[in-house]
């Protein structure tokens, strides 16, 4: 996260000018000088805008990570996720376990008095800098109480893009009757980890529902094809495949690699041939 060095500065213009006619110093905003730092932000190479996701780790399971991602994607392609919470606390050991499985960015916060969370002022502290520092305009909010119901009144309010994920039992009825929310509770059943490993106790069977698959498939070629139908290597295809859901692998789904995968389940989608300046690598191209 940038720190408070790359916000707008307060510039005394009476110093610059000498101050207006009576005297009075006039203050106004000095932007930073360089490059905008908000282009981080932005996929450089295909121009589509990423989705801040961040989540908060005191009120939500680890278990619906999946469930969280999977719908975060459907808004486009996302900032690495971070989590928020006191970290020393043992509740968020789970949360640890998937730090880099998933490629979460963890967010430690201190609880600095009984009965007072600092994690919801901090979350909402990344967003504002999100929105204003940078434009971020796409949001994946995970939460499970009612606390952040202004933040998010708010993102909307400036054009913003939010989707909220919360549990049945501790969100408003505001939340549920918004088109918008996901009850996690009632999305899936929550992943059952190891507390030695972190990892799924049936881990070789357990897979991506096909719907939330075939969407990952072409979330990744879409990322690297730009919007275009074009021929994009099978390894760069999978590679994108495993940023988007680390735990990938074909084998979970019958088959020996990718390639086959792709030429089963989903031949409607695309097609599966060399590329055409590297015969030795196949490689995809949507149909239609």
């Amino acid at each position: 996260m940038v720190g408070l060095s790359h916000f707008p500065k307060m510039v005394d213009k009476k110093q610059q000018r000498g101050g207006d006619r009576k005297g009075k110093a006039i203050v106004v905003m000095k932007q930073p000088q360089g490059r905008p730092e908000w282009h981080r932000f932005w996929d450089e190479q295909g121009g589509t805008a990423q989705v801040a996701v961040l989540i908060d780790g005191d009120g939500i399971t680890y278990k619906y990570i999946d469930t969280i991602l999977s719908e975060a994607m459907e808004l486009g392609p996302l900032l690495v996720p971070r989590v928020f919470g006191n970290w020393d606390m043992p509740t968020l050991q789970g949360w640890q376990r998937l730090l880099i499985p998933y490629r979460l960015e963890r967010r430690h916060h201190h609880q600095v008095a009984p009965g007072k969370n600092a994690t919801d002022i901090a979350l909402v502290i990344d967003v504002l800098e999100l929105v204003y520092q940078y434009g971020v305009r796409l949001f994946c909010l995970a939460f499970a109480d009612s606390d952040y119901t202004p933040l998010v009144s708010h993102l909307r309010s400036l054009g913003c893009t939010v989707r909220c994920l919360g549990l049945t039992k501790s969100v408003p009825a505001s939340f549920k009757a918004d088109p918008g929310f996901v009850l996690l509770d009632q999305r899936e059943a929550p992943r059952t980890l190891t507390a030695e490993s972190g990892m799924d106790r049936t881990s070789t069977t357990v897979t991506i529902d096909m719907p939330t698959l075939e969407m990952h498939v072409i979330a990744a070629y879409d990322h690297l094809a730009h919007g275009k139908k074009i021929w994009v290597t099978v390894p760069d295809v999978e590679t994108q495949m495993k940023t988007l859901h680390p735990l990938f692998d074909p084998k979970q789904y019958g088959h020996r690699n990718f390639s086959k995968l792709v030429k089963a389940r989903f031949a409607a989608l695309f097609e599966v041939r060399p590329h055409p300046s590297q015969q030795h690598i196949q490689a995809l191209r949507r149909r239609g």
